[in-house]
């Protein structure tokens, strides 16, 4: 008799839940930004992170409540609710009124613009032992390709004219800087088996060749 292995459909374990992300709608001046799109939140909560956002935050960067609700979000109204989370990510600096409604010890990444706050700003996040992660004094590193300018590979070279395109961020928090992904480039495994830069070598004279 031949033993034939036979498929068995298994249920994925889900993680235990480690964050508990705030993300509240932004209320300074014409600002339309968004720290997570729906699909950075599915991503977060299929990993075993819970995501709570203010209802309306996404809708001036056309991302519905639907869109966050159906890639696992919790969507309130309740501003209060929102800012009581563990951590709070926000795009543009929390204001006293909003680091008031934060519980103690809340970590807080977004842009604290730490040469514009004055002192009773840096109190109020030390009364509640905040700690809040400032993005905006951090060095960029753009991911991107290295024939242009741009983040087209068919505008070589120093092309005017042109918009970049940023398809999505990384944070690289043991580095200490902010990745902009452009266009359509591809990070690691998406690398060649064989690295252009082991076809490059300079001369004596300093002649660099092997460069494309």
């Amino acid at each position: 008799m031949q033993l034939l292995p036979q498929e068995e459909k298994l249920e994925i374990a889900r993680h235990k839940s480690e964050l508990f992300i705030g993300i509240p709608k932004e209320t300074s001046y014409q600002e339309r930004r968004i720290c997570l799109t729906p699909d950075a939140v599915s991503s977060l909560v299929f990993h075993g992170h819970r995501v709570m956002i203010e209802a309306g935050a996404g809708e001036s960067s056309s991302y519905s409540d639907k869109d966050y609700s159906e890639a696992g979000a919790e969507v309130t109204n309740d501003t209060n609710k929102v800012f009581g989370c563990p951590m709070i990510l926000k795009v543009e600096p929390p204001t006293l009124i909003e680091i008031d409604m934060m519980n103690p010890q809340t970590i807080v990444i977004s842009a604290i613009q730490l040469k514009t706050q004055k002192k009773a700003y840096f109190e109020a996040l030390a009364l509640k032992r905040i700690t809040a992660l400032g993005l905006d004094g951090l060095p960029v590193c753009m991911a991107k390709t290295q024939k242009s300018f741009s983040d087209n590979d068919k505008l070589l070279g120093r092309p005017t004219g042109f918009r970049v395109s940023v398809r999505e961020f990384e944070f690289a928090a043991g580095a200490g800087f902010v990745i902009p992904i452009l266009g359509n480039m591809m990070r690691m495994p998406g690398l060649p088996a064989t690295p252009a830069s082991e076809n490059m070598s300079i001369d004596n004279n300093g002649k660099i060749s092997g460069l494309s």
